[in-house]
């Protein structure tokens, strides 16, 4: 897994003038990390670029991406890592509800996603509007799926344990949006 991802999104501050960064940011890291060693098969290897990642590729019978902003070119910067443009070519490539977190693109940007969307076996988006960024760049089929937080069934078995101290909600948002602001405020 490369590091790198982690530098993708920063928490500056909310509507209190504090940094949540340093408050919120140390408890959820915590706490994923806590979920990667208990629930998934890690790499011993960390890749800190995509060239270490090309020159010592683990053999997967599959490579997966996706998720909330992953081809978001303001987030990753159209990093290959998040194309999956390393490995074997016979290895098969797999969009999951990958996201682009914009739905416009410039031409020179519609060119760029062409190149790295080519060699994807299935792509699926979590929007319609990705789904149609991905057939303007490229000859790729896509289809649109769920958000993958929409798969649980009963959200209520995963809190029935939590009770919550204090009656305060942390919104974290990638955009000001004054609507969901002044909700949240109610």
């Amino acid at each position: 897994r490369p590091d790198y991802h982690t530098k993708a999104y920063g928490w500056n501050s909310n509507n209190l003038g504090i940094n949540i960064t340093n408050v919120v940011f140390p408890l959820l890291k915590l706490r994923f990390q806590k979920f990667l060693n208990n629930n998934i098969e890690m790499t011993p290897t960390l890749f800190k670029n995509i060239t270490e990642l090309r020159n010592n590729t683990p053999e997967f019978d599959a490579l997966i991406c996706g998720s909330d902003q992953i081809w978001n070119p303001n987030k990753t910067s159209f990093d290959p890592a998040y194309f999956l443009k390393f490995g074997e070519e016979s290895t098969i490539r797999i969009a999951y509800a990958a996201s682009f977190g914009k739905t416009s693109f410039s031409e020179k940007e519609h060119k760029h996603l062409s190149k790295l969307l080519s060699h994807f076996d299935y792509i699926s988006t979590r929007e319609k509007t990705g789904t149609e960024v991905v057939k303007v760049s490229s000859s790729q089929p896509a289809t649109q799926v769920f958000d993958p937080t929409l798969l649980i069934d009963n959200y209520k078995s995963i809190l029935s344990s939590w009770k919550p101290k204090y009656k305060y909600l942390l919104l974290v948002s990638l955009q000001n949006n004054d609507i969901l602001n002044n909700t949240a405020k109610i």
